[in-house]
């Protein structure tokens, strides 16, 4: 009997099936702590370079439209398809001993920092896929280029550097005293904060820090006077200081424009600025 091509109905129902096998498994992964990202990006194992190698490509496109299968990662990396199966079989007793603290699977073992799906769920060829969600792939570019990027010696340090105004710091030394501190990076216009827990990194200007999960938190750290806000990362809140310089002194605010997107960083993909100049943490492109 002649094979039947599969009608639109059925094209439609397949595509449909595929993409919310893709949004659930997108939707149950759960992000690693940053600082669990930045071992995994200095690790000198060849499995854990393999697998660091495929999340800088994963996370130059994040999201679930984009996904590699293993052909395309071995053609993209350079790498030959058996020494990225290689590191797949390796990986798993690698964080079992090294990574602790990542999330782990409902099967109890450790989550990938990758998104995976078998091409058979998928309904493709048999091989296996994987792309990065958008929080994962902001944290990886964060640590990225934060491995670069000038630390400095204290908080106190890093107030007096960005000249933030004696008014602001008292309440900005309390508020991140009580988020807790890990370290303070420099960057061209404010400091970047990374949290000792789990967390977005704070981004602290001199009119106003940027960062915080919820409005919750905000009231927690800074009380109920501080005038706080949704800033333009989308999800998270800001926190105005006492004495507020505005403008780019303040950083993001919840503007109702969508910025205009003028390209980005081929290094660590951070935005570009109008000026032609990239805006990463560390980033030898950075102006």
């Amino acid at each position: 009997m002649k094979h039947q091509p599969p009608t639109a109905e059925q094209v439609r129902d397949s595509q449909l099936a595929k993409d919310a096998v893709v949004r659930a498994a997108f939707a149950k992964h759960e992000p690693w702590p940053e600082h669990a990202l930045a071992r995994l990006a200095e690790g000198s194992a060849i499995t854990t370079q393999r697998f660091a190698q495929v999340v800088d490509l994963c996370a130059a496109t994040p999201g679930e439209d984009h996904r590699y299968s293993t052909e395309e990662l071995a053609e993209k990396t350079g790498m030959n398809v058996n020494e990225w199966r290689s590191a797949c079989r390796k990986i798993r007793l690698h964080l079992e001993k090294h990574h602790p603290e990542i999330p782990r699977t409902d099967a109890g073992n450790p989550e990938w920092p990758l998104v995976d799906m078998s091409g058979r769920t998928l309904g493709e060829r048999d091989q296996l896929y994987v792309g990065i969600t958008e929080e994962q792939a902001r944290r990886w570019r964060t640590v990225r280029c934060l491995a670069s990027a000038p630390q400095y010696a204290s908080l106190d340090t890093a107030l007096r550097n960005k000249h933030v105004p004696v008014a602001n710091d008292r309440f900005i030394k309390d508020m991140l005293h009580a988020v807790g501190v890990e370290g303070a990076y420099q960057t061209t216009g404010y400091i970047v904060v990374v949290r000792a827990g789990v967390g977005p990194d704070l981004n602290t200007y001199r009119g106003a820090t940027n960062g915080f999960v919820s409005k919750e938190e905000v009231i927690a750290v800074a009380g109920e006077g501080p005038r706080r806000e949704p800033s333009d990362q989308t999800g998270l809140w800001r926190v105005v200081h006492p004495e507020d310089p505005g403008g780019r002194e303040s950083g993001p605010t919840s503007s109702r424009t969508s910025p205009r997107d003028y390209g980005q960083c081929p290094e660590c993909f951070s935005p570009m600025t109008p000026s032609g100049f990239f805006t990463g943490v560390g980033c030898e492109h950075a102006g």
